[in-house]
């Protein structure tokens, strides 16, 4: 019996020092398992990213406005008399000068008519003469002057009615400009009022666009604008007109821009962005592909500092360009990150590789 009691103790005394053991080798093992990181990352290799000198610069921000282009005229020309059509000088499209015969009314009666005046006329101004000579030489009175003076000026008054009417009876062009429009035909009989034909003038040509009550203060009549159009023509242009009434639907004002339109290549309705200069600031240009959003979804870009860590800044987004944008809110002066931005954080050492250099060696080596 006391052979087996030893027995039994000896098996316990064994599995105690077993585990104990075991517990020792875990402590160990974690020890090492906690040191085992820290040693890789004080040999493991810090992150590259590529990066580019960026500088501000003077830049002239511009306020953009979609709009349209608009003739600076367009009248319909209506007849001032009733008569039928002998001439007809224009067509659609025809371009005319101020002062150019459109149509010409039928004469019927008027010329006769202005002949009959001329001859009343004649004949009132003899009469008073003659009067006149007897009045000087007494054998009329000063009253029964005055009535042949009188009959003159009516005379004059119809002399100059039919003139006026035989002057009617050309219609001519009230500016230069473009025939867009004919309403009747050679031999028409029309009334008066009646339309002829629609002139549209295109020389100066007028932008129009529509500006927000916020930027109104930007905007000034007389202020030197640009007027890009949808086929990428760019015009230097004046703002001629600004409303006082905003549009009740959209609260903008309406603004209006002189532009030279010389040999009438602009047409009415293009499509056309007109630039306003709101002053010149300073900003950097960089493509819109190093941008990146950071944990509180704010937009910003990644630039390196001297000591090779990475910083995060939030920019103010200026104007876009076909080929990057101008942004404001960064140091004068920073080694901008161009690739490698997505994988790096705020605050991490990295290493820089210059982008000027590396298209540098890119073209010896070509």
């Amino acid at each position: 019996m006391f052979r087996s009691l030893f027995v039994a103790i000896l098996i316990a005394a064994s599995v105690s020092i077993w585990i104990l053991s075991g517990q020792w080798g875990e402590s160990k093992a974690e020890a090492e398992e906690i040191k085992t990181p820290a040693k890789l990352s004080e040999g493991a290799a810090t992150a590259s990213v590529r990066v580019k000198a960026v500088k501000s610069e003077p830049f002239v921000a511009k306020l953009e406005l979609a709009g349209q282009t608009k003739a600076f005229r367009t009248v319909q020309v209506k007849s001032e008399l009733a008569g039928s059509i002998t001439k007809m000088n224009i067509d659609r499209g025809t371009i005319v000068e101020t002062g150019d015969l459109i149509v010409r009314f039928s004469d019927d009666e008027r010329p006769a008519l202005l002949a009959e005046a001329k001859a009343a006329l004649q004949q009132a101004k003899a009469d008073y003469n003659a009067n006149e000579a007897l009045v000087e030489k007494g054998f009329a009175s000063k009253n029964k002057l005055e009535s042949f003076a009188a009959a003159v000026a009516r005379a004059e008054a119809g002399v100059t009615q039919a003139t006026l009417a035989v002057k009617d009876l050309d219609l001519l062009a009230p500016f230069s400009g473009v025939i867009n429009e004919t309403y009747v035909e050679l031999g028409s009989f029309v009334s008066k009022g009646e339309p002829i034909a629609t002139l549209v003038q295109l020389d100066p040509m007028l932008a129009a666009a529509q500006v927000s009550e916020r930027d109104m203060s930007a905007i000034s009549v007389g202020a030197k604008v640009n007027v890009k159009l949808i086929d990428e023509r760019s015009i230097k242009g004046e703002v001629s007109f600004i409303s006082k009434i905003a549009d009740p639907n959209t609260r903008t004002f309406e603004i209006e821009v002189l532009i030279p339109n010389p040999n009438g290549e602009i047409g009415d309705g293009l499509t056309a962005i007109v630039g306003v200069p709101k002053g010149a600031v300073m900003a950097h240009f960089i493509p819109s592909s190093v941008l990146s959003l950071n944990d509180q979804g704010i937009i910003g870009v990644k630039y390196v500092t001297d000591e090779g860590i990475v910083v995060f800044s939030e920019i103010v987004i200026i104007q876009s360009e076909a080929d990057g944008i101008w942004v404001g809110g960064l140091p004068d002066e920073i080694t901008l990150i161009t690739v490698g931005q997505e994988f790096v954080q705020d605050g991490q050492l990295v290493n820089t590789v210059d982008e000027e250099l590396l298209k540098s060696k890119a073209q010896a080596q070509n």
